[in-house]
């Protein structure tokens, strides 16, 4: 019998997926920062594997990424909550506009220039229907 992964492994695995490529980062350069094989990387982006909050601490610091991102959209956080299902497809892959999206907005500096380019794609998304608002 095959154990079932925990649906927060899932989640959180998910989410160190995005952010370690949004970060342009492989599998195995994380697995060597964190002291894991590349295989141990795959496991907690399949949610196969839970991630230890020691290793997932050196993995935001290595990412630069607050510990609440990976967290971010479970269930009981109501800030959010289907972000990563809107972003993700059902195989548990980012999809490519959203991607090079992110990849972009990661690139702009100024944060004024950031902050303009959420209103604009609030104000188009709202014109589209969509109810994702900025909390």
């Amino acid at each position: 019998m095959t154990k079932k992964s925990h649906p927060i492994s899932i989640h959180v695995g998910k989410r160190l997926k995005i952010c370690r490529n949004l970060a342009g980062i492989s599998q195995a350069t994380l697995g060597n920062k964190i002291g894991v094989a590349q295989q141990q990387i795959q496991n907690y982006e399949t949610g196969s594997n839970p991630i230890s909050l020691i290793n997932l601490f050196t993995i935001c610091d290595f990412l630069d990424a607050p510990i609440t991102y990976f967290f971010e959209g479970l269930p009981q956080n109501k800030v959010g909550g289907s972000l990563l299902s809107a972003i993700t497809s059902e195989q548990g892959k980012y999809s490519e506009d959203v991607f090079r999206m992110l990849t972009a907005y990661c690139r702009i500096q100024n944060p004024e220039m950031r902050l303009k380019l959420c209103e604009v794609i609030e104000a188009l998304g709202k014109q589209e229907g969509g109810n994702h608002e900025r909390k």
